[in-house]
This record gives C-alpha cells, structure tokens and sequence, in this order.
C-alpha cells in the first residue's frame, strides 16, 4: 500500500532500546572526492574518496516511572567525569526507524557523540541536543513498499515531424551541381533542417533525374543543409549529420525543369542528447453546471491539455547517432511546414531498475505525446554552461505508455514449461495483447 511518512512514523533507537520522548533527528551522508585532473584536462575530473555520516537529534529531557533519564547514556559518552577523557571505546549504537506496520525501515551506524547540550529556561521544557559523527560503515536495512526513482535515468525521445504541410519548387538545371553532389531550390530559410528525412517527388510524374541513374517520380532521402540552403542527398542519419561529399547521393544535371513536392517523413525516434531535465504538464478543462437553486457548485469535465519543457546542454555536431539539442532552436524557427514533433518522455527506462526485483528489469513506462515548440530561449552567460530551455503545448492526445514484461508461457504449477512432443524446445505460449 502506497504511503507518505511522516514524523510520527520515526523511531530513534540506542543499543536496540527506543528512546522517549525524541523530538526531532537527521542523519546526513557525505562523499569527499578526489580530484584527478591533470596537466592538458579541458575538463576536471575526480574519483571517489571517503564516505562518512553524521546527524542530530533533539530529546525532551525525561524521566521514566522507574527514574531512569533518558539522555543518561548519550550524555555520559561525552560529558564525563576525571580527567581520562573520551575514548575509542566511547562510541553508541545508534538506530533511525521509519515504520510502516511491520515493515521496519532502518538505518544503523556507530557514532561517538561530538557535542551535547542541555540547559534550562523559564516557560519551556527542558531539551538536550545531540550532535554525532558516526566511524565505520552505515548498515541500511529497508523494506520500502515503494521504489524511489531518479531523474538521473529519465529520457527524450524526438521524432521529427512535417504539421501536414508540404513545401512546392521547381529544380531547374542550375540548380544543381553534379561536381560537389549538390543541388537547390526555392525554399524559406529554416525550413529544412540537417538530419530531416524528406520524400521528393514530382508533381507531374516526370523521373527525378537530376539524381545520377535515377528513373523513378519519388525518392527518400536523409539531408544535409549547408549555410546557403544547398542540400545533399544520404542514405543515413548519420551520413547527413557528418556531411561532406565522400558519402552524398550523386547528382546529374537533369534535362529539363522538374516541379517537386517536398514531405518530411521521419519514422524514427531518436534520443535527445544533453537533456539535463524536463516537465510535463496535463489539465483537465471542467465546465461549471450549477443551477440555480442549488447549494453547491456542480463541474462536468472536458477537454484535456498539456505543456511542459526541455532542458539541455546545447550542442550543435558531433553526436550521429543521437538528436542534437540545436535542433531544438531550429526546430522553433520553422515557419511554414510548422515546429511540431512527436516526443516520448521516458519516466523508466528498460536499463533501470531500483526495485531490485527482476520481473520488473525490462519494463518501461513513458509519455507519448505530440507537440508544438511554443518557444526556445538560449541562456548564455561567462560563468556558465550554454543551455537551451525550449517549451511547449501538446496536440492531441497525450498517452501514458506501459510496456511491462508479463508472462509469455503457459506453466505448470512446478513453473515448468509445458512442453510439446514434437519438439522438445517449444513450449506452449499465451497469445497476449499488444
């Protein structure tokens, strides 16, 4: 059962014995790091050094039926008598509970105490204050009923899209250069972007000649858009984002005029890089239904709506495989074919699993949504990183996706495979839905 701890759920323990009357404790973890950063680094880098914890706690100064104190064996490891000291063997056993029913959610370590106070004031309790450092390993021993998962495992997808239109030119025959594999046409500047997958075809039937050996009306290719809104022409993603002409589509210069209409038809998701985090946002529209007469407002529900935004480390090459972040910033800039995409947001991914369990390994949960980049700012400053925040409404409908592993097979009560006898390596599979 899901549940919310509170500070009525916390238990402090000393030696295995829970303390009265705590008011309030906090236990803190802390890493020092190494810096191994060497002469010629451009970036610093470090390793992990020591671990140590440390924490607090505040106590009513209390005294049982049976005139036991409870800060008695806290106080007595610091404040002592003579002149021998604290030593090594000074140190208490210290236990913070969170608990839920039977489920104990501990964590455990062994501490001295490095300051106690207590005093007195008029109008108020008397309090002892507890500070200590803990020496040795923690012992964290938890039964949560739920999974805390970490944005650090979050993801993008991006799959580029046309808003339906198409763009409509003429290729005349100086608008290619067969030498560097290059060509053009009328279009507004931003339009096309490098790494778009586009259909080119003719509109009134005629062969795309103007590419070499080419007999066909239509052709998809991946692009490359140079500074003068030149285009070259590959088979891959990765191909047009490197450019250059070692592995561009070759050109012949074309008879004749050809008319064309231009389609970006991206079929691939691909994963946004340097995304540093991102939100989405639903709400549902409610229309107010209260009649007169009536007490208490009534509402009727409607339309659903979404937004939300990216951000990310800028960067425009290097990364062929994944969609660069300046895409966002041309993506914006589009005016006639529209800055709309369809994203996935990964909340697990298939490679995380903090719940330990391994049924649960494969499973990946993820917003589906399109969208329509509403705005995207470029923060620049000396002391920083360069960064993009781009927003965004959602179109349509947003989908809350889970592909979660469920059995394939059906098993006998031993969870053995039900085998079949011509093949002794098949099993007998569930038909499950999709």
């Amino acid at each position: 059962m899901a549940k919310v701890y509170t500070g009525r759920d916390g238990v402090m323990q000393l030696a295995g014995t829970t303390l009265a009357k705590v008011v309030n404790f906090s236990v803190s973890s802390n890493l020092e790091t190494l810096e191994t950063t060497t002469l010629g680094d451009g970036v610093r880098s470090y390793s992990p050094g020591v671990t140590g914890y440390s924490g607090s706690a505040t106590l009513l100064y209390y005294k049982d039926d049976s005139n036991a104190i409870n800060t008695t064996d806290l106080l007595n490891k610091l404040m002592k008598t003579g002149t021998a000291g604290v030593s090594s063997s000074d140190t208490v056993e210290l236990t913070f509970r969170w608990v839920d029913g039977t489920d104990n959610n501990d964590i455990k370590l062994t501490a001295y105490v490095t300051s106690a106070s207590i005093g007195a004031a008029t109008g108020d309790i008397v309090r002892a204050e507890i500070a200590f450092q803990g020496t040795g390993c923690s012992c964290y021993c938890i039964h949560w009923v739920m999974t805390v998962y970490l944005g650090t495992h979050g993801e993008v997808e991006l799959q580029r899209e046309f808003n339906g239109g198409s763009l409509f030119s003429t290729i005349d025959t100086g608008d290619v250069n067969a030498t560097k594999k290059r060509f053009s046409f009328d279009f507004d500047h931003g339009q096309l972007i490098t790494g778009d997958q586009i259909v080119i075809k003719s509109t009134d039937g005629s062969a795309l000649d103007f590419i070499s050996s080419y007999t066909d009306s239509s052709v998809k290719k991946f692009i490359h858009v140079d500074e003068l809104d030149g285009i070259f022409l590959y088979d891959s993603f990765a191909h047009a984002v490197n450019g250059g002409t070692s592995n561009a589509t070759a050109l012949a210069v074309p008879g004749n005029s050809i008319p064309i209409e231009v389609i970006v038809e991206n079929s691939v998701s691909r994963v946004l890089a340097q995304v540093n985090g991102f939100e989405l946002n639903t709400e549902r529209e409610t229309v107010d239904t209260t009649a007169l007469s009536e007490e208490f407002r009534s509402r009727a529900n409607t339309l659903i709506s979404g937004s939300g935004r990216m951000n990310a480390f800028w960067e425009y090459t290097g990364d062929t495989t994944n969609e660069l972040p300046n895409y966002l910033v041309e993506l914006s800039l589009r005016t006639k074919v529209g800055s709309q995409f369809r994203g996935k947001f990964y909340i697990k991914r298939n490679d995380y699993n903090p719940s330990g369990v391994a049924a649960r390994a494969n499973d990946e949960i993820y917003y589906d949504f399109k969208g329509v980049i509403t705005s995207c700012a470029v923060q620049f400053a000396p002391d920083n990183t360069v960064q993009i925040t781009a927003d965004f409404v959602t179109t349509g409908a947003i989908q809350l996706k889970m592909n979660l592993t469920v059995p394939d097979a059906l098993l006998q009560e031993s969870s053995d495979n039900i085998l079949l006898d011509q093949d002794a390596s098949a099993k007998l599979v569930l038909e499950t839905d999709q």
